[in-house]
């Protein structure tokens, strides 16, 4: 598997600035979050203030329905900082935390993600 390199990945957060997948890609990029825990965010999980993300849960796969489940460890569940968003955003006119807060959603639906996540 080939991945990319900082001027890479900084060159594809810089082309796709104003998509609206950027925020999740932003989140991805720079977190080292697993799937399923930036699928498990809550606007809850966000600080605004301190700088944070909270990891508090995990989407899963069983069977052929999506559950919410406790992250594996007691290491998965931690607080992440956002220092390396804004480095990777620098230049934007949003504050990364807000964009952030954008994509992820107030509530899901239980069980599912099957209708589309809950608006604020």
């Amino acid at each position: 598997m080939r991945t990319w390199d900082t001027r890479q990945l900084l060159q594809f957060l810089r082309s796709t600035r104003g998509h609206a997948l950027y925020p999740g890609w932003l989140l991805s990029a720079t977190t080292g979050l697993r799937r399923g825990e930036e699928l498990g965010l809550q606007r809850q999980d966000i600080d605004l203030k301190a700088g944070t993300l909270s990891v508090r849960r995990t989407l899963i796969t069983l069977g052929h329905r999506t559950v919410e489940s406790q992250p594996k460890t007691k290491k998965g569940s931690r607080r992440i900082a956002r220092e390396a968003a804004e480095t990777a955003h620098h230049g934007g006119s949003e504050d990364v935390g807000a964009l952030i807060a954008r994509v992820v959603p107030c509530r899901r639906p239980p069980g599912r993600l099957d209708p589309p996540l809950a608006p604020c």
